[in-house]
């Protein structure tokens, strides 16, 4: 699965940490308030793009009472102030990146994009110049401890998967994004989580040196508050 999702001294390092654990529970604030303004509400079993923020939240080892606060606040305010953009660029080697952010101030963001892309030797490219190398696609996983193999085909069929595969005791389910409002019903009581992802379609082949740039480039983008994560399509 291509795309990125990229914390000498022990008290400069634990800040550091710090810092980047807060920038990283910004984001996913933000995540979670959109998936409220865009699916809602903030029930998850009828949300799906909520259920999928939380699930993020939680995994980046979230408290509890600031993942139900971000939901309240989200409920409470309507998310008004937020919207999502899709923005993309060209990184080094010419490969393409999809950048979905939540912004409260488009001009704002796409500035601080361009000027990250610019210094990273990259380019900020225009609406429609990349996208069309990836799929937005639905991730489903199970553990193999809890379906077999045969369960996760069926499943994979059901939802018309575009691929399947195994990663140590996790089954991996790549999904149709028009089909993640069905995950629940064909699943069911069987344990699963569901995230989302650009999948690329196109590849663009590069070496080791040039795949250290790239990584450069998407870190430096994801540093950026309102960025909310980097996708490629690179390939080594």
């Amino acid at each position: 699965m291509a795309g990125h999702s990229k914390w000498a001294n022990i008290k400069h390092k634990k800040e550091l940490n710090d810092a980047k654990r807060g920038a990283l529970f910004t984001k996913l604030v933000r995540g979670i308030t959109m998936a409220v303004k865009e699916g809602g509400g903030g029930d998850p079993a009828t949300n799906v793009g909520l259920r999928i923020a939380i699930e993020r939240a939680k995994l980046a080892n979230m408290p509890r009472i600031n993942i139900e606060r971000a939901i309240a606040k989200a409920i409470g305010e309507g998310g008004d102030a937020l919207n999502e953009v899709l923005y993309e660029a060209i990184g080094p080697g010419g490969v393409a990146c999809i950048i979905p952010a939540f912004t409260d101030n488009a001009n704002r963001t796409s500035a601080l994009i361009r000027n990250t892309c610019e210094k990273n030797g990259g380019k900020m490219a225009g609406q429609g110049a990349v996208s069309y190398m990836f799929d937005r696609c639905g991730i489903v996983t199970m553990s193999t401890k809890d379906v077999t193999e045969e369960k996760a085909f069926q499943v994979a069929e059901q939802l018309e998967a575009v691929e399947i595969s195994s990663e140590g005791d996790l089954y991996i389910i790549t999904i149709p994004f028009t089909k993640l409002s069905a995950v629940e019903l064909v699943l069911g009581d069987i344990p699963h989580s569901v995230d989302t992802y650009y999948r690329p379609t196109i590849e663009v082949h590069i070496d080791q040196g040039m795949a250290a740039k790239v990584e450069q480039f998407t870190e430096a983008l994801e540093e950026l508050e309102d960025v909310e994560k980097v996708y490629t399509n690179e390939t080594t």
